[in-house]
């Protein structure tokens, strides 16, 4: 996403950047997990 966009539509920018940070938390959740489980297998 642009800068103009963000500037033009600041609400937006944030329902986007809440969105990331969501999926960011559930990707380093399952990383977790799936590390967890290889350390078993070492």
């Amino acid at each position: 996403m642009t800068r103009t966009v963000s500037r033009l539509y600041p609400e937006y920018q944030d329902t986007m950047d809440a969105e990331h940070l969501n999926q960011i938390g559930t990707q380093i959740e399952d990383l977790r997990s799936r590390t967890a489980e290889l350390r078993g297998y070492l």
